[in-house]
């Protein structure tokens, strides 16, 4: 098992594949962050370019995509009470009051570490 994962870490771990993931966050949360724009909207709009590139780096740039998207959905959701994502509007409901009080870094933070002990949940299923 040990094994597998190690291998898997090292065809991660190239610059390309990186690289792909920085990428598809960004990408991804500027897409979530535009209200109305949906995190597989911005999946179907990246998936073209995945066509040229090794099927590993690919499949990490759409994951990167849609994770971002995720996350850049909370950030109108907090300030300006409009979730940028369908996912992001039980954000709202306790991201905006927290706005309201000033601490909207807390809440990001927050939100982010959620979306990435989810992605962990997910590895480790």
């Amino acid at each position: 098992m040990f094994e597998n994962i190690a291998d898997a870490f090292v065809l991660f771990l190239n610059w390309d594949n990186v690289l792909a993931v920085f990428a598809g966050v960004l990408i991804g949360t500027i897409t979530g962050a535009i209200p109305g724009m949906t995190t597989p909207m911005g999946v179907a709009l990246v998936l073209p370019f995945t066509f040229s590139l090794n099927p590993v780096t690919g499949i990490l740039l759409l994951l990167g995509v849609y994770k971002g998207g995720l996350y850049g959905g909370s950030i109108t959701a907090i300030l300006i009470k409009a979730p940028g994502t369908p996912a992001a509007a039980c954000t709202v409901l306790d991201g905006f009051p927290l706005s309201r009080k000033g601490r909207p870094v807390r809440r990001w933070i927050s939100h982010f570490m959620l979306l990435f002990l989810q992605i962990l949940c997910r590895i480790w299923r």
